[in-house]
């Protein structure tokens, strides 16, 4: 790591290392702190990524059938940005036009991908409905709050917030509708006087 170090302060330019994990692992999703040689690797770099395989659970949500495709790119350090779940990533399979007689070879390339959410089958009518149910209370943004937003949200879409997956798509769907705007989260006082976020339907 030391070499590494000197080649890119004397070339002055990045350098990428591509590491293994190490065997034996299966405790939960892969970390930085699971690479081969991982104090010195992880302790040498400015920062790290993380490429995590989708899961049988996570294929079974997504509703696709070869899971092989689908990855996620997770930082590893948070020396320059905080941890997040990450950014999903898919292998599109690309023909490259070199073929003599017809098809040419086939290679894959990484592509952008979003993980299927709730909000992706609500239907405009239904999420006016939502809307409807939000601004009639103050729900908070804390998916562990018990007037946690996505209670009116399972009430409208009739799914079971016990189930996991269900809990999970919904608070999904939260936060999508919140990065487009048609939720907001609002900074405001509880009745016991206390700062909260609290989502509501502009």
């Amino acid at each position: 790591m030391r070499e590494w170090a000197r080649i890119a302060d004397e070339t002055n330019c990045a350098v990428e290392l591509v590491q293994h994990m190490r065997k034996g692992g299966g405790q939960g999703e892969p970390t930085a702190e699971d690479a081969r040689g991982a104090s010195a690797f992880v302790d040498g770099v400015r920062s790290t990524r993380v490429l995590i395989p989708m899961s049988r659970e996570e294929a079974s949500q997504a509703g696709v059938d070869n899971r092989r495709r689908f990855f996620r790119l997770v930082a590893g350090k948070a020396n320059m940005a905080l941890h997040g779940e990450g950014e999903s990533r898919e292998l599109v399979d690309i023909e490259l036009p070199n073929g003599r007689a017809g098809a040419g070879d086939r290679v894959q390339a990484v592509g952008a991908w979003r993980m299927p959410d709730a909000s992706d089958q609500v239907s405009d009518a239904d999420l006016e409905t939502i809307k409807v149910k939000i601004r009639a209370g103050a729900w908070r943004a804390d998916a562990r709050a018990k007037d946690w937003v996505g209670i009116p949200v399972a009430e409208v879409l009739e799914f079971d917030l016990k189930d996991a997956c269900a809990r999970k798509a919904v608070s999904a769907a939260v936060d999508s509708w919140l990065q487009r705007g048609a939720l907001v989260r609002v900074e405001k006082r509880d009745a016991q006087r206390k700062p909260r976020t609290y989502v509501e339907a502009p």
